[in-house]
């Protein structure tokens, strides 16, 4: 059954007894920042990915995309 009180806890699983201990405002500021920080790091590694392939020969590229991503 979902926890609607803590939605940190819902969505980390562990650790459950560090988790329980924080408000329901807490948890919700900190899953905030959580999520925050996972689309700046996703954000990242896409900009890494891109500069990467920019270094590459054209003609070359798109092999290296499908070796990397499979499409």
């Amino acid at each position: 059954m979902p926890d609607i009180t803590n939605p940190l806890l819902e969505e980390l699983k562990v650790p459950r007894d560090v988790l329980e201990r924080l408000t329901p405002q807490e948890s919700a500021l900190l899953l905030g920042l959580l999520r925050k920080a996972t689309r700046a790091h996703r954000k990242s590694l896409d900009r890494a990915t891109d500069d990467l392939l920019k270094v590459l020969p054209r003609i070359l590229r798109p092999a290296a995309r499908k070796i990397l991503f499979g499409r």
